[in-house]
């Protein structure tokens, strides 16, 4: 499980490293949801500047993909010696930290109040400049003002 994952944004590609060693299920899920291509056409919904960039659904536009039987809620693994900073992707979850499915988050900047409170399971190793175009980009509040993209992730 010690692949590299492209994502093809809207904003130019970025390149993830996976940390098994971290969250091994998150990886494993986020390994196979990438090979079956259930991340293609999903939207990035939410710009915290300085904060996160949060991807990985479906956005306000339904759709239905043949790998959606495999979408299910996967257990936190939390580790606290892994920091929230820049470049570092976790599982997004709701209130239950165990209901982790697809949505997840690159890190913008320092976030020590997620450390051990969220799954991360990689690591940007090229493109983080792209991470800078996410910024920039007109929000309404948190919302991006217009459809950001993951065009097209494929396991390395």
């Amino acid at each position: 499980m010690q692949r590299t994952v492209t994502l093809k944004t809207t904003l130019g590609t970025i390149k993830l490293q996976m940390h098994p060693e971290w969250a091994p299920e998150n990886v494993r899920n986020f390994l196979m949801l990438t090979a079956s291509g259930w991340y293609n056409g999903t939207v990035f919904h939410r710009i915290a500047k300085g904060f996160v960039l949060q991807g990985g659904t479906t956005g306000d536009q339904p759709r239905t993909h043949p790998a959606d039987r495999w979408v299910h809620p996967v257990k936190g693994e939390f580790r606290s010696d892994v920091k929230h900073e820049r470049g570092i992707v976790s599982m997004a979850h709701g209130d239950d930290p165990n209901d982790a499915t697809t949505s997840f988050f690159i890190m913008l900047g320092p976030g020590t109040n997620l450390d051990g409170k969220f799954s991360a399971f990689a690591r940007i190793v090229d493109g983080v400049e792209v991470l800078d175009a996410f910024e920039k980009e007109a929000v309404d509040g948190e919302t991006p003002k217009r459809r950001l993209e993951i065009i097209e992730a494929t396991v390395d």
